[in-house]
């Protein structure tokens, strides 16, 4: 009976402690899945922007985005752990339209930055920040000639 408890225990804890580790998104509708842009800020040329159906990187939805002269900006702001270690994911796909841009900006420095993507198939972007307790994570896009398409964007990190 003692070691069926003890055993019993051990698996509750490991249990609890896989719990403990796994990642947390920081981002709300991060893949588009509500069909629209809830929990996202958008700011700037927002004139051809919205969120479609069918051939997503991971799911239903995903946007679409063809701000010309000047970028779309999508954003969200959230709390994390300062100090923390945090992943920033996203996805691209272009049709190759000149000039264009996307950018992905954590508290309004850019890490990652694609000018004139070519012609290519859903693209995965990502990079690492640390947290500093309130953060902000915004996209800006701009497609002069055609349309980007974003999707399945999340920031995680493993709990210690």
């Amino acid at each position: 009976m003692k070691l069926a408890l003890a055993l019993a225990a051990t698996i509750s804890a490991a249990a609890l402690a896989a719990g403990a580790n796994a990642a947390t998104d920081r981002l709300a509708n991060g893949g588009f899945e509500t069909g629209d842009f809830t929990g996202w800020t958008e700011t700037g040329n927002t004139d051809y922007s919205g969120v479609v159906s069918g051939g997503a990187q991971e799911g239903d939805f995903y946007a679409v985005e063809g701000a010309v002269g000047s970028n779309d900006v999508l954003s969200q702001s959230f709390r994390d752990v300062a100090g923390r270690v945090y992943t920033v994911s996203g996805w691209i796909a272009s049709d190759g339209g000149v000039a264009s841009e996307f950018a992905m900006v954590i508290d309004g420095a850019t890490q990652v930055l694609v000018e004139n993507a070519p012609a290519q198939d859903w693209t995965h972007y990502t990079f690492d920040f640390v947290g500093s307790g309130h953060d902000t994570f915004a996209v800006g896009t701009r497609d002069d000639q055609g349309l980007l398409s974003i999707d399945h964007f999340s920031i995680t990190s493993s709990v210690p």
